[in-house]
């Protein structure tokens, strides 16, 4: 059984700055038996803070990372999911962003889905 993981734009952000957490989410991505999902408003929070700070060409580049990541499946924020991720967000889960990656009624996502946050906010 592959172990599913769903990573917020915080984990993304560790990632590529190599903040506290960046090992996690590496090991994660380079894990052969991982599933692993983010929502496209996370990915669009982690391609807003990069053009910020360090410009449209390197947002660029995150977004064509991330696309060919071959583990990383992007999720859609449907209204049904709207709805699931504001539950998650009640119950003190991920960001509401996140957690349009998060919902247990995401084909594939059974309820042991492990949520990856990094520490940046």
């Amino acid at each position: 059984m592959a172990n599913k993981y769903v990573l917020d734009s915080s984990a993304l952000i560790a990632f590529l700055w190599d903040e506290p957490g960046a090992q996690v989410v590496e090991d994660i991505l380079v894990d052969e038996d991982a599933e692993v999902f983010m929502s496209t408003i996370s990915l669009g929070e982690v391609l807003y803070i990069v053009h910020r700070l360090a410009g449209e060409q390197a947002a660029a580049a995150v977004e064509s990372k991330v696309l060919e990541t071959p583990r990383l499946r992007l999720v859609d924020a449907t209204w049904p999911r709207v709805k699931q991720a504001a539950n998650l967000k009640a119950d003190g889960g991920l960001s509401l962003a996140g957690g349009f990656g998060g919902s247990d009624k995401e084909p594939g996502l059974d309820g042991k889905t492990c949520r990856v946050r990094g520490n940046a906010s």
